[in-house]
């Protein structure tokens, strides 16, 4: 029986170390399939040899079949499965060989990264660094050095992460190495999108798409592909980023590469949110958050978690994105993602602002934005001043506010950012009109729309709109300004987005009432508060937003309930909610 058990342990560290220098090669897909068919095959083997009652010889056996299948665990999504076999191969062969350590102790170090355990990791990659030097293998020693550059680049240490990612290039190019050239130079891409340097990133990334061609490897190819789908994105250009992920997808496909499918799904459902595509964006989504469990992604299952709370907050559902965000933060700090936990924070304080909590907000972008400096990240830097400045405003200190929106708009201009650059012209142009240079404030926002129109985006074409109608309004000119706030209406109501559609109620509302006509003035403005009731999100306090209609006077719903607005229900003369919303559609043509 024993004899029998060697033997097939035997066969089948024959098939993975025959099969561990093709993984990478112009037969990967064959290789891959059949390990995978033999997977179980292998893990009896492994079994078997690891059990330390049959000898130091089969443990040895054992820890060799283990070193052999790290890529094809980490390619095939077996992360928490192979990780398992590592350590158990590693604890139980203590006084092994240094070289058969070495494989495996590497491969574990690849498997704890991509789960998220950057401390194990370090560790792990480390460890294997020291037995390269031992054994004078500077190939391994290059990979050991470019896991732990990946190591820094997941905690946002970018000085450290180039550093010991160029240490790693080097060693390569010296070797003659060049698929671990390749592995350098796509990992410095990644630098490079992380620091917004777009198109570093793109010639780093179309270089490599010919080298890994010209080596065979397909899953190379095909992760060159998704990261120029990735700046695609990046650029606004939604074709042409849909199209690169598809190729790359199929790819990740025939490779049976289910986790880099997943995350290839992950920014196609951003593409889908970014457009206000809910009905794709959402399920896609969800069905992700269900592989990165399964596959014990945690950094996957978080930032699904994350862009589902924002879905959720721009559909107005605020308790739902809070507990999204929350378990999101929770994911973030338990793997020490920095910035996963900043993103999560500065969300829980959007959605703070939303429902009127105006302190906490403040406390939570304040940290943030804390974070996201010691992280040095412009992009981030940039969205969360802009932020800060719209809470700053609410108070009504322009003086400050304004520097907040002009170093997020330098920041966003630096790094081409021209979402961001529309949002913050948009912020400087309400200043402008809240301190009464209407003239400044049209042309700003006249810029940040011409912005939202060259790169698609609805939602900052709407609120253009509606601000184009503010300034409008302030200077006297009611038809202008009532067509505008229809016209971003009608984009708003596209969206379904309820928050938006009750500022363009209000706006209306202010308008007819200008106009003399307090009757469509209550209906809309009873409609404006009803909805802002419904989904929770107040007028933020004071004047900021709120247009002027008389000397000393700002223009507010009418308030029927109790002292914070509340609504009661109807009676003969006054209306109830469902009934001020049905007026307020009425008198705008919608239903």
């Amino acid at each position: 029986m024993e004899g029998t058990a060697r033997r097939h342990a035997e066969r089948c560290l024959a098939l993975a170390e025959a099969a561990a220098p093709k993984l990478r090669g112009p037969e990967q897909a064959v290789w891959l399939a059949r390990l995978e068919q033999e997977h179980d095959e292998l893990q009896t083997a492994l079994a078997w040899s690891l059990d330390q009652a049959n000898g130091a010889a089969t443990v040895e056996i054992g820890l060799r079949l283990a070193g052999a299948l790290p890529w094809f665990w980490f390619v095939h999504s077996h992360l928490a499965l192979g990780r398992r076999w590592l350590e158990q191969a590693l604890e139980r062969s203590s006084a092994t060989a240094p070289s058969g350590r070495m494989k495996a102790v590497l491969g574990l170090g690849r498997l704890t990264l991509e789960l998220g355990d950057l401390g194990s990791a370090e560790a792990r990659f480390e460890e294997g660094m020291t037995l390269a030097r031992e054994l004078g293998d500077r190939r391994r020693m290059a990979a050991a050095v470019d896991g732990l550059g990946l190591v820094a680049h997941a905690r946002a240490d970018h000085k450290r992460a180039l550093r010991l990612l160029r240490e790693s290039l080097t060693l390569s190019r010296g070797l003659g190495d060049e698929r671990g050239v390749a592995d350098a130079i796509g990992n410095l891409g990644l630098v490079a999108r992380d620091q917004d340097q777009t198109e570093h990133m793109v010639a780093l990334y179309e270089a490599n798409l010919a080298r890994y061609r010209g080596l065979g490897d397909a899953r190379g190819v095909a992760w060159s592909l998704h990261c120029l789908g990735f700046a695609a994105r990046q650029r606004y250009d939604d074709e042409r980023s849909t199209a690169l992920f598809d190729e790359s997808m199929a790819i990740f496909e025939a490779l049976g590469d289910r986790r880099s499918v997943a995350w290839t799904l992950h920014n196609l459902a951003l593409i889908a949110q970014a457009r206000a595509d809910y009905g794709r964006a959402v399920p896609l989504h969800e069905d992700n958050l269900a592989r990165f469990r399964a596959f014990g992604d945690t950094r996957g299952v978080a930032g699904t978690l994350l862009h589902l709370g924002i879905v959720a907050r721009q559909q107005d559902d605020y308790g739902r994105a809070i507990a999204f965000f929350e378990q999101a933060l929770s994911l973030f700090r338990q793997i020490d993602d920095r910035p996963g936990i900043a993103w999560s924070l500065q969300n829980l304080g959007i959605t703070a602002r939303y429902q009127g909590r105006h302190d906490r907000a403040a406390s939570l972008y304040d940290e943030s934005l804390a974070r996201f400096r010691a992280l040095k990240d412009r992009r981030s830097i940039a969205w969360s001043l802009r932020d800060q400045g719209i809470l700053v405003r609410y108070r009504g200190d322009y003086a400050q506010a304004t520097p907040l929106y002009e170093e997020s708009l330098a920041l966003f201009r630096e790094i081409d950012e021209r979402r961001g650059t529309a949002s913050s012209l948009r912020n400087l142009g309400t200043v402008a009109r809240e301190q009464g240079d209407h003239e400044r404030a049209a042309a700003l926002y006249e810029e940040s729309l011409a912005l939202f129109r060259e790169i698609g985006n609805t939602r900052g074409i709407a609120w253009s709109l509606r601000s184009l109608g503010t300034a409008a309004q302030a200077r006297g000119d009611h038809g202008r300004a009532a067509a505008l706030y229809r016209e971003s209406l009608i984009l708003f109501r596209e969206l379904g987005d309820k928050r938006s559609i009750a500022w363009c109620f209000h706006n209306l509302g202010t308008v007819v009432r200008e106009q003399g006509d307090a009757r469509r003035s209550a209906h809309l403005l009873g409609a404006a508060e009803a909805l802002r009731h419904a989904i929770g999100a107040p007028l933020p306090p004071g004047g900021p937003g709120l247009l002027r209609t008389g000397p000393g006077r700002q223009s507010h719903p009418a308030r029927r309930g109790g002292p914070r607005g509340e609504l009661r229900s109807g009676t003969d003369d006054q209306p109830g909610a469902g009934d001020r919303l049905r007026a307020g559609r009425a008198e705008v043509g919608l239903k």
